[in-house]
């Protein structure tokens, strides 16, 4: 609904007070711990950007320098790393503790990060074409298909067959040692996998 009403509110300003806004938006809501809203807003923004670079061939060749490619590769293995914040003491790990001292703390702040790391991942995508082509293969496309699918269903389907399936193979592989429980997991999540995409595929 806050796309809807972004586009609604936004769709006859110019293209740079549209994007100012839309930026605006989303520190706001980062602001007010709305990480969700956020990402929504910035997958517009990135949108909007995208074509506000394809319709001008000056802003497309700017795009394809080799200094502005090598920028874009390393925001995006920034976010990479940004995502890789461990959900327990994230900022007592090695290569993410200097993030303790960074806006914002508390329980927020793991949100709050691989939500950038998100941003920072997708945002330079539409100029980095053999990034991309991954993207492009057959199997990927498929998942991209049922994405919105999975993501409405995952939840009910996690606390269903999937604690059902976990509880079946604890109960024939055990959970008590480390190996035990591992192999519970990979065994269930195996299991599982093949259902779940079925159901988002109906």
């Amino acid at each position: 609904m806050v796309v809807f009403l972004v586009v609604l509110c936004l769709a006859r300003c110019r293209t740079s007070v549209r994007m100012a806004i839309q930026a605006a938006v989303i520190a706001h809501a980062f602001g007010h711990q709305r990480w969700d809203i956020s990402l929504f807003v910035a997958g517009m923004l990135i949108a909007e950007l995208d074509v506000f670079i394809a319709i001008s061939l000056s802003r497309t060749s700017f795009m394809q320098r080799i200094g502005i490619k090598v920028l874009l590769y390393v925001i995006m293995l920034i976010g990479l790393w940004l995502s890789g914040l461990p959900r327990e003491h994230g900022t007592e790990s090695f290569g993410y503790a200097f993030l303790q001292d960074l806006w914002p703390h508390g329980d927020y702040r793991r949100r709050f990060w691989l939500s950038i790391a998100s941003i920072f991942i997708v945002g330079p995508m539409p100029y980095l074409p053999q990034v991309q082509a991954f993207f492009c293969t057959r199997v990927v496309r498929y998942f991209g298909k049922i994405s919105f699918a999975l993501y409405l269903i995952h939840g009910i389907s996690n606390y269903t067959i999937g604690t059902t399936l976990l509880h079946f193979t604890w109960k024939f592989l055990g959970k008590d040692g480390y190996w035990d429980y591992a192999l519970s997991f990979v065994v269930s999540s195996l299991l599982y996998t093949p259902v779940v995409i079925w159901w988002s595929d109906m």
